[in-house]
């Protein structure tokens, strides 16, 4: 296998057991749900139903398959994006050693290794693992084409397959594009055969990519805008903590220096790092306009972080880099956490909290959208069957639950079958800080109108569960 064989396989089998450490503990949030009930269903239902604009399809594809193997629980869930994740450390190794060395390559491996966003979002059931693991295999196709003229139509694949997984790749499919462009103006039938092949893999995802690209800036207000902070506070995000950021942010800047004075070093290692920073600049300033600016949706920046730190430390001086090295890598792990709490982490007290009220009771929940936790959390055979069945399997678990739980979801009292309510003496109520956010939907002030609380259970903060009386 030789030398980087084996160094690669370590990387691989370290972050895969630490992806896979107490994997089941954080509970299953939103977003895994959605993708849970998407992969259910058939693949084609699962590509027309994406085409919708919810989200490129390739994650819930191989999800799908992934399911019919190791079942749907919250760890067989999350198996396939650790072995995604820790594949991703192998090929960050790969990368940093063929651009700046073993140092470079054993830096950027470790600093997604022990990441606490990686640790997080590169083991949840979401598009995020497979989005760094073609991240960095396009990279390193790319430079194999790019000083070999060799792997092109390999590499033109896998921009297709980055493109499916999450609209953010195009952050870094655009720059990549664009120097192959330079590249190959003049060879016209290397560039007809890579437009050709592009265009074919991407045209329909990317007609829906450019007409849902308004709705996305606007549509996803819960995302703040960038800001003057947030440009340092992105690199925090990636580097766990402050002081790690820091000495990340530092050793950038160190090997800029060094790798300017060294002149054979110049143009391959200071084109690396001013690639990363132009890319990270532009996100930045386009995040002003556009609701993008958070960590997980900038996984692709996150992987060119971690490389250009790699490739930083390869260009110091022997001495110099040793300490460097052992130094980030310390901070690095020190300021780690290797059981992030989740986007939710009190989902489990809820469900089964909802899950054991009576069975003739009517259970609000607010937002709507968290109908999918609880029909995750009550699955069995029978839901599995019709799911398969069904092309719109997020509208099925809202009438699945409301029949077979009764459990309905409402942002506004509109929303609810009035004589439904009206019906009961006692009504539960699950409110998650969304009504009192948002009282033009006069949800909360009618409710309690027609009904008083006689008892309330809370979780975390502005989680309630109501019970409510008839007045």
């Amino acid at each position: 296998m030789g030398r980087i064989g084996v160094w690669a396989a370590f990387f691989f089998l370290l972050t895969l057991g630490i992806r896979l450490y107490r994997i089941e503990l954080a509970p299953l949030w939103l977003d895994e749900a959605f993708s849970w009930a998407v992969a259910q269903t058939h693949p084609a239902f699962i590509i027309s139903y994406l085409q919708q604009g919810h989200n490129p399809p390739l994650w819930e594809l191989l999800l799908h398959f992934w399911m019919k193997v190791f079942g749907d629980s919250e760890a067989a869930l999350r198996g396939l994006p650790a072995l995604l994740s820790a594949s991703t450390a192998s090929l960050l190794f790969l990368l940093g050693y063929y651009t700046a060395g073993l140092w470079a390559g054993s830096t950027a491996a470790l600093c997604w290794t022990f990441s606490t966003l990686a640790q997080s979002v590169g083991r949840e059931a979401r598009a995020y693992a497979p989005l760094a693991f073609l991240t960095v295999l396009s990279l390193l196709l790319f430079l194999r084409w790019w000083h070999t003229r060799r792997g092109l139509l390999p590499w033109t694949a896998t921009l297709i397959l980055l493109f499916h997984t999450h609209y953010t790749a195009v952050w870094l499919l655009l720059p990549q594009i664009l120097l192959f462009l330079r590249e190959t103006y003049q060879d016209r039938h290397t560039l007809s055969l890579f437009l050709g092949v592009l265009a074919i893999g991407m045209g329909m995802q990317g007609i829906i990519f450019l007409d849902h690209l308004g709705y996305y800036g606007q549509g996803n207000t819960y995302i703040p805008r960038a800001s003057w902070t947030s440009l340092y506070e992105m690199l925090r995000s990636f580097s766990n903590q402050p002081v790690a950021a820091s000495t990340g942010i530092a050793l950038i800047g160190i090997g800029l220096y060094f790798t300017w004075r060294n002149h054979s070093a110049r143009t391959r290692v200071l084109s690396l790092i001013l690639l990363f920073l132009a890319t990270y600049l532009s996100v930045w300033i386009i995040g002003h306009f556009i609701h993008i600016w958070q960590p997980r949706y900038l996984m692709p920046l996150a992987i060119g972080y971690y490389w250009v730190i790699g490739v930083s430390i390869g260009s110091l001086p022997p001495k110099l880099r040793i300490g460097a090295f052992w130094g980030l890598i310390g901070i690095w792990v020190g300021s780690w956490n290797p059981v992030p709490p989740g986007m939710a982490p009190y989902q489990r007290e809820i469900n089964k909290a909802a899950l054991s009220l009576p069975k003739q009771a009517l259970l609000v929940v607010s937002p709507p959208w968290y109908v999918l936790n609880l029909a995750y959390a009550a699955r069995d055979s029978m839901l599995r069957a019709e799911l398969l069945k069904t092309s719109h399997p997020v509208e099925y678990l809202y009438e699945y639950a409301h029949i077979h739980l009764r459990i309905l979801g409402g942002l506004y009292y509109a929303d609810l079958p009035v004589c439904e309510v009206q019906a009961k003496d006692t009504l539960y109520w699950l409110e998650q800080g969304y009504c009192s956010a948002m009282p033009q939907g006069r949800l909360q002030e009618v409710l309690l109108e027609e009904f008083e609380p006689i008892a309330i259970q809370r979780w975390g903060n502005e989680i309630y569960l109501w019970t409510l009386r008839r007045r």
